[in-house]
């Protein structure tokens, strides 16, 4: 409801509301993101293809990104922030970018073990399986 619009004009009729509402639209450009990068990925990899094929199939009525520079440009709106880290994976995958520590300003996701238990745990492993 749009309040200040409704006290300017309908002060007298009560009965009248001023609203305004979005249409939900499936093709805007995060989506087209995601559905090339699904098509990309699904020409490249063997792991996970039916969960991909399946993405793209509910991805049906989105057209494909044409034009990944404007399209990364795109600025999303706050109510779209959960797309941020999908859309960096899709940044990687179509730019066709690496994971370096020497250049680019794009995050890198790792996944870090503390080696000394890891080596520590795996002695321990070796050698119980060899006593039994």
């Amino acid at each position: 409801m749009q309040f200040s619009e409704h006290i300017k004009h309908n002060l007298i009729h009560k009965e009248r509301f001023f609203t305004s509402s979005d249409e939900f639209v499936l093709d805007i450009v995060p989506n087209r993101l995601i559905k090339s990068t699904l098509n990309f990925l699904k020409s490249t990899t063997i792991a996970n293809k039916f969960r991909i094929l399946k993405a793209l199939q509910m991805l049906e009525n989105v057209e494909f990104s044409t034009n990944y520079a404007k399209d990364f440009s795109y600025k999303i709106s706050r109510h779209f922030d959960y797309y941020e880290n999908l859309l960096l994976w899709c940044k990687i995958f179509l730019q066709h970018q690496t994971f370096t520590p020497f250049y680019g300003k794009n995050e890198a996701f790792a996944l870090l073990f503390p080696m000394e238990r890891l080596f520590e745990s795996y002695v321990a492993y070796m050698l119980h399986s060899k006593s039994n």
